[in-house]
């Protein structure tokens, strides 16, 4: 601490400090304490924690002046920090697991611990640590889903490059016999398909360019600096480029392929080169729709699965009330409260925005339920509880303020709210929730009872109703609620329970804090439901991608089934009239035109089905209260799906059904 010194990031030293080079060497405030900017970070680097955009770093040995709460370095139990490391060429992570775990067993034998309960050291790359270890499984995702969209896309323009190399039949029977080799013919058609998908592909990155920051609208707010930067650099283009061109051959090769494979006989002959010999390309057209149909119904059932899920949980009681309620984040440490002065000034806080028009409570909260907020918990001495071998009684700690449950709507079990005569001049209270009576003193009466936190008593005075506070499915879990009044913090969320929309108040509230205190940094201004949204995020993130891509893997599949079933009835305009002529009526052709297309759709959905059941099992992890074989999403969308199918393949029938039969018995 004796030397304060910070590097800043690129983006913090143009927003604040216009890009002025002669910042280096220059003081700035940090926490109200001069630090000497000694470096600039490049415009690329956000720090080693993927997802988040952090602005300043300094010096480890600052975290007291910074932090508060004591040498942080000096506290055992206490698991905030990470490290970060370069392993030596040559050396795997395994090894450098292993000998770094042998080292933390050894120091904690020293620290007088068992050998069978030594932590192992987990290491991790960079993009998998921090935010990344929940955001690269997500953007893996998203790239298998379009690489899915992609893959129904080529099928869809394989098939009508068949169709096309179909009708082009004659004119690669004609060049072939002119003399043009088959190889010739077949990088005339690639090149054709490739230019295409070039084409196709830059159209893509245009489009990727307008709508690269959608990704960052559906992240909830936050305390923290989240930042989903996407940047469209030259790796990207090459990438795009290498794609687009793969795609080209990927729908173009099989109809190259088929046009070369022409017989120029009939060219000769003057007849057509290709009429009543495309069962091959007819085969491979009808498995190219199945294809889609199966990849589509794939993406629409895990869609549905993610929609599903996010119903449930917008629909969970989460034990709380968080409509109406607006917060407003403080940190009285940069300004140099005490614990004395700091409790003296959340007390006037409590008084004056309880005292605007329209608010019908008022409280305090470290920690907000469901949020991206990390978890504090801390072992305990329960009175009456006889912990087990090697148990040690603990419980997740929140402080909060005065009629905090109030506030909150919990329902209390038992006993009082926190009130604001629960000061430092009283004896310390505390309240559990439900969990927690039952873990430790089941059966018993809890209110009355003792806990021994750090090295002060705390007397039970109320039981709350479980709630969920970290996740959405976790467990019941012991929490303990202490008074901020006791047990001061400098870093707390404000929680106004109002009459009408919480975001009309946030102006009024914030006069009022910054009335007492203008230096005071008030930030994460915002609704209690909004905040809501990290819980749900996954679900919310699922709905909305894969529901997105399903539905457009729906209109491209639909699409290509019209496609072919409208090159089919194109085809098969003479044998209609036959059918016709010989007594078939509309109906019979529509049926027959029809069943043709719901077969291969038939088909399509019986594979995409079996795939879906293997999906669900995949994401069954960031599901919520639904079933990886949700019976609702499994038939419903199938039937959806067989629906659109049905109508793609009934437009081509009914024009075929409206054939004159003088007029397909006089066609070639």
């Amino acid at each position: 601490g004796a030397h304060p010194v910070a590097a800043i990031s690129h983006a913090l030293w143009e927003r604040r400090f216009g890009g002025d080079a002669s910042i280096v060497g220059r003081e700035i405030p940090i926490n109200n304490r001069a630090f000497t900017v000694v470096g600039i970070a490049p415009p690329d680097f956000q720090g080693s924690f993927p997802g988040l955009g952090l602005d300043v770093w300094v010096p480890l040995m600052m975290q007291t002046a910074l932090v508060p709460g004591g040498d942080r370095l000096q506290e055992r139990g206490n698991h905030w920090l990470d490290a970060s490391a370069r392993l030596k060429p040559g050396v795997s992570r395994a090894k450098a697991e292993a000998s770094l775990s042998a080292v933390a067993a050894r120091v904690y034998q020293e620290q007088g611990g068992s050998a069978e309960n030594s932590p192992r050291i987990r290491l991790l790359p960079v993009r998998d640590s921090g935010a990344g270890e929940f955001i690269g499984p997500l953007l893996a995702a998203l790239l298998g889903v379009v690489a899915v969209v992609l893959l129904i896309a080529c099928a869809n323009i394989a098939n009508l490059m068949l169709a096309k190399a179909a009708v082009r039949g004659r004119e690669a029977a004609v060049r072939l016999a002119l003399g043009a080799s088959r190889a010739r013919l077949v990088r005339q058609f690639l090149t054709e398909s490739i230019l295409l998908g070039i084409l196709g592909g830059m159209a893509g990155w245009l489009m990727a360019q307008w709508t690269s920051g959608i990704l960052a609208w559906v992240i909830p707010p936050t305390d923290f600096p989240v930042s989903l930067v996407i940047k469209l650099d030259g790796q990207v283009l090459l990438f795009t480029l290498m794609v687009s061109i793969l795609t080209g051959l990927i729908f173009g090769l099989a109809p190259a392929l088929q046009a070369s494979h022409t017989d120029p006989a009939p060219a000769k002959k003057g007849g057509g080169a290709l009429a009543g010999k495309d069962r091959g390309g007819a085969r491979l057209r009808g498995g190219l729709v199945v294809a889609q149909v199966s990849l589509s119904l794939i993406l629409l059932i895990c869609g549905g699965l993610f929609l599903r899920s996010l119903e449930r949980a917008r629909a969970l009681n989460p034990g709380f009330d968080a409509k109406g309620v607006l917060l407003a984040s403080m940190d009285l440490f940069p300004n140099g409260y005490d614990a004395e002065r700091g409790q003296a000034l959340y007390q006037r806080i409590l008084e004056r925005v309880a005292s605007l028009p329209g608010v019908e409570r008022v409280s305090l909260a470290r920690e907000i339920p469901l949020s991206f907020q990390g978890t504090s918990s801390n072992s305990l001495v329960v009175e009456g509880y006889q912990p087990g071998k090697e148990e040690t009684p603990w419980a997740f700690i929140n402080m909060v303020g005065p009629a905090y449950f109030q506030t909150m709507r919990i329902p209390l079990l038992q006993g009082r709210d926190i009130e604001s005569s629960d000061t430092r001049q009283q004896a310390p209270v505390a309240i559990v929730n439900d969990a927690f009576a039952r873990r430790y003193w089941p059966g018993q009466e809890a209110v009355g009872r003792r806990i021994q936190y750090g090295e002060t008593w705390l007397t039970v005075v109320a039981v709350a109703r479980d709630g969920k506070y970290h996740e959405l499915d976790e467990p019941p879990s012991p929490y303990l609620f202490l008074p901020v009044l006791q047990f001061y913090r400098p870093d707390m969320t404000l929680h106004v329970r109002v009459q009408g929309d919480p975001l009309t108040f946030a102006a009024a509230v914030q006069h009022e804090i910054l009335a007492l205190d203008p230096d005071l940094p008030i930030f994460g201004t915002r609704t209690l439901e909004a905040s809501l949204g990290a819980a749900r995020m996954p679900q919310q993130l699922g709905g909305l991608l894969l529901g997105s891509f399903g539905l457009l893997a729906l209109l491209l599949a639909s699409i290509g089934l019209y496609g072919v079933m409208a090159f089919t009835v194109g085809q098969r305009v003479h044998e209609v009239g036959i059918r016709m002529a010989l007594g078939a009526g509309p109906a019979d052709i529509r049926r027959m035109i029809v069943r043709q297309g719901m077969l291969l759709a038939g088909l399509g959905v019986v594979i995409g089905w079996a795939g879906a059941l293997g999906a669900g099992q995949m994401l069954s992890g960031f599901l919520f209260g639904v079933s990886a074989v949700d019976p609702l999403s499994f038939v419903a969308i199938p039937l959806l799906l067989a629906g659109v199918t049905l109508l793609a393949c009934y437009l081509p029938a009914r024009r075929a059904s409206k054939v004159d039969p003088m007029v397909a018995l006089r066609i070639e």
